[in-house]
């Protein structure tokens, strides 16, 4: 009974996610999708929504990229500004920023010899603050949340 709530929760929390990025309209493919009576497929329109989602979280995957997005939130920011409370060497950093620019997660600018960095693509910051926010929760009172609903595995 708890695995299967567990597995409820986290696939709400899963759709809640591709809502927020996606909009409702690719879903609508994933929520009507019929399987058939001899296999379970899925909607060629909900396999390139999750193939992409799946490349959304890969590209969210390492904490130094999810920090740069947070050091992000409140504006732009040379490279040498996020080295201040990014814990990492500026060629490793730059490494990430390439990955987060190509992805469309986000923009940059050219400002004399700098290079500023800004979040482009806010569906995917919101993506962020909803997830890290739920694992500061947990982390913070692991007691708040029932173990099977967790996020984080202890």
């Amino acid at each position: 009974m708890f695995g299967v709530f567990a597995f409820e929760y986290k696939n709400i929390l899963i759709f809640i996610v591709l809502v927020i990025y996606f909009g409702d309209s690719p879903l609508k493919a994933v929520r009507t999708a019929e399987p058939s009576a001899s296999t379970a497929t899925l909607d060629p329109q909900a396999l390139q929504v999750f193939a992409t989602a799946a490349e959304l979280f890969s590209v969210l995957s390492t904490p130094i990229r999810l920090q740069v997005l947070h050091a992000l939130c409140d504006g732009e920011r040379s490279v040498s500004q996020m080295l201040e409370t990014i814990d990492c060497s500026q060629p490793n950093l730059s490494q990430h920023l390439n990955v987060l620019y190509r992805s469309g997660v986000l923009a940059k600018r050219k400002e004399g010899t700098q290079v500023l960095y800004r979040v482009q693509s806010e569906r995917a910051l919101a993506i962020c603050r909803s997830v890290c926010t739920q694992v500061a929760i947990e982390l913070d009172d692991p007691e708040q949340i029932e173990q099977p609903e967790r996020l984080v595995v202890h």
